[in-house]
């Protein structure tokens, strides 16, 4: 049975690299094809000092070092995966992805998944040549084998894209239930924060010390971001991922524009409403400004125009939403549970 899967794992990978070989072709052309580590598995990791650290790279062939990035990626996302973290394994990839802005990357990804799999899988079938093992050594050997197998498998098979939407005013908690569901579902998140300030050469910890309307927060700029947004959602969608939109989302236009690019696409639609008491969201973007930390820069001032100004969701629009209250500690079950209903096959749901 190994060798028939192979065989099909070996005829899908010879098809997606012929579907997949302009994309490539264009990376290397970009500067993704880099001098790596070339071996980024766990075994490979080591945290030393609070702080992680890879070793053991491939010194001996260039060729097996000097890859695309998202090979490199893929290879420790696949492993962590593996290792029954699928959480941390997304957590991972959605954290390289924020930090580089290689949303492209998730066309080739799969292609490089199932073959870091294989690869692993090829490395414990050697061992089963070695003399010397015991029944429960060549057991857990072929253990190995068959969840290598397996995640191959399930990263071919698994293409299901669905388009969600977070809404609700600054301070409402999306990002922080985004980050959450981005882990369970198996999804990729695009920021507004982020993208907004990558449009504008700005890292996400940068200051734009922009003022309320003006800078990089103008009516331009705020359009310039939502049509990057909806690239970036369509280009994941289109790469077989589910993804998740984190920005307020306030205006019936903004919500209207994702809604008719997801029915363009065929592909499931969801509103995930943010909603908490006034007072709360003034203390959480206060603590926020505090720390300094964010992507965000919303100030209180930003928020009182959005209480004055948001758009309500239509009764239509609440036919396709689910509200969530961030101030109660048991949301994410039933927010997990309402998107595996609603969603169905489009979603992988990982409870803790």
């Amino acid at each position: 049975p190994l060798l028939q899967r192979l065989e099909m794992i070996e005829t899908w990978s010879q098809h997606e690299f012929s579907a997949i070989r302009t994309l490539l072709e264009q990376r290397k052309q970009h500067g993704f094809i880099r001098e790596c580590h070339g071996d980024l598995h766990l075994g490979n990791v080591v945290l030393l000092d609070g702080e992680i650290v890879p070793f053991d790279c491939i010194e001996f062939n260039d060729n097996l070092r000097w890859i695309d990035v998202m090979s490199e990626v893929a290879f420790l996302v696949m492993d962590i995966d593996d290792h029954d973290r699928s959480d941390l394994a997304w957590r991972l990839l959605n954290a390289y992805l924020e930090k580089t802005g290689d949303y492209e990357g998730l066309s080739v990804l799969r292609f490089y998944l199932v073959y870091r799999a294989i690869v692993r899988a090829k490395v414990a079938a050697l061992r089963l040549s070695q003399t010397g093992l015991d029944d429960s050594e060549t057991a857990a050997i072929h253990r190995e084998l068959e969840n290598y197998f397996s995640i191959a498998e399930r990263c071919i098979r698994s293409r299901h894209p669905a388009m969600i939407i977070m809404h609700g005013l600054s301070g409402s908690g999306k990002t922080t239930i985004s980050q959450q569901l981005i882990e369970r579902l198996s999804a990729i998140r695009v920021r507004s924060d982020v993208e907004r300030k990558r449009l504008h050469g700005l890292t996400p910890d940068e200051s734009s010390e922009s003022n309320l309307d003006e800078g990089i927060y103008d009516e331009q700029s705020t359009q310039h971001t939502y049509g990057r947004l909806a690239e970036l959602a369509e280009s994941t969608c289109n790469a077989g991922y589910p993804v998740i939109v984190d920005a307020t989302f306030l205006r019936a236009d903004q919500r209207e524009w994702f809604r008719c690019l997801a029915e363009e696409m065929a592909v499931p639609f969801r509103i995930l409403v943010c909603h908490t008491s006034h007072s709360i969201l003034r203390e959480r973007i206060s603590e926020r400004e505090a720390l300094g930390q964010d992507a965000s820069e919303a100030p209180v001032a930003v928020l009182e125009r959005q209480l004055e100004t948001h758009d309500s969701l239509s009764d239509e629009e609440l036919t396709r939403s689910y509200t969530i209250n961030t101030t109660e500690s048991t949301y994410l079950k039933p927010t997990l549970d309402h998107l595996k209903e609603m969603l169905g096959e489009h979603v992988d749901v990982f409870h803790d």
